[in-house]
């Protein structure tokens, strides 16, 4: 089942879709709507011929990986949850980028442009349609991510995300689903070592567990909130110092382990995050955050099983 985040994009999927069929078209001399249903039909057209244009950069693609000399992180990468977030990335130096996301209702969203590689080793993806990374979108710069016999691209927003992956055991995964784009087929494929991440993020693998504990906890009052979930902002007495970097997740443990927080921001010495309830644990006292609380960042214990 997908996220109810990702439930609420697919709502305003369909919601943009319906406005597209009500659109209309005007003309000159004199003003004269064309018919909603002209206007979706030539929507329809639009989005189908796009997608045609999709498949083909995805076939051109495959061809250059499959008769040139690949680069390290040409091919064709995946994540998801096997239902409702299906996203599919392929690249090649020349052919560029294709981008697909599909779910239970079909296809989302498709993308395609250019690769341009940067001097740091990262990648610039430059897409031809406008791209809503919050929303039904992709990634627009990624990290090719080595460990072992594997290969990641991870968003550079999300380095600290995928670290905390690592710390907390999330990754490496065994099967293709997950939440970070990583090479078809390179779930059967060991790791060994760590994740070779950027210098500056290397020491976001952690190799003992820091746990962290709350200083304040104050329950937020989001205006558009869903009525199944509720927000919490907590001060943690840990910060850059202890290696603790904005976007990286931490475990709750204790009573109500298992729990995730988010971090949003850092200071030498605390760390500011959110943490997320649902259905009924939003109203029993004893599940609410409070500074009797305490969370760990785990720490990755290098196998080379998998």
């Amino acid at each position: 089942m997908y996220s109810f985040a990702q439930g609420r994009h697919l709502f305003l999927l369909g919601l943009s879709l319906a406005l597209l069929g009500g659109a209309s078209l005007g003309y000159a001399s004199p003003p004269q709507p064309a018919s909603p249903k002209a206007a979706n039909s030539q929507g329809i057209a639009t989005q189908e011929a796009f997608q045609y244009a999709v498949d083909a950069q995805l076939a051109a693609i495959a061809k250059e990986n499959s008769t040139t000399h690949r680069v390290a992180w040409a091919g064709d990468y995946y994540f998801g949850d096997g239902l409702g977030e299906n996203v599919s990335l392929s690249l090649a130096p020349v052919s560029g980028v294709a981008a697909t996301w599909q779910g239970c209702l079909g296809t989302y969203a498709a993308n395609k442009g250019k690769v341009i590689p940067q001097a740091d080793g990262s990648l610039l993806l430059k897409y031809e349609r406008p791209n809503d990374q919050r929303g039904l979108g992709f990634a627009d710069h990624v990290v090719p991510v080595a460990w072992g016999e594997r290969t990641y691209l991870i968003s550079e927003k999300e380095l600290p995300a995928f670290a905390s992956a690592v710390n907390l055991g999330d990754e490496p995964r065994e099967g293709a689903q997950g939440s970070f784009l990583m090479r078809k087929g390179d779930e059967h494929h060991k790791v060994y070592g760590v994740p070779m991440l950027p210098p500056a993020r290397q020491s976001l693998i952690r190799k003992v567990p820091l746990e962290v504990g709350v200083v304040s906890a104050n329950r937020l009052r989001d205006n558009h909130a869903d009525s199944f979930e509720c927000r919490y902002r907590l001060k943690l007495d840990h910060g850059a110092n202890d290696g603790l970097a904005a976007g990286m997740n931490l475990l709750e443990i204790g009573v109500s382990a298992g729990n995730r927080i988010t971090l949003e921001q850092t200071t030498p010495t605390r760390a500011v995050g959110t943490m997320s309830l649902f259905g009924d644990e939003c109203t029993k006292p004893d599940q609410r955050p409070s500074t009797k609380i305490r969370f760990t960042s785990g720490a990755y214990r290098e196998t080379s099983s998998k």
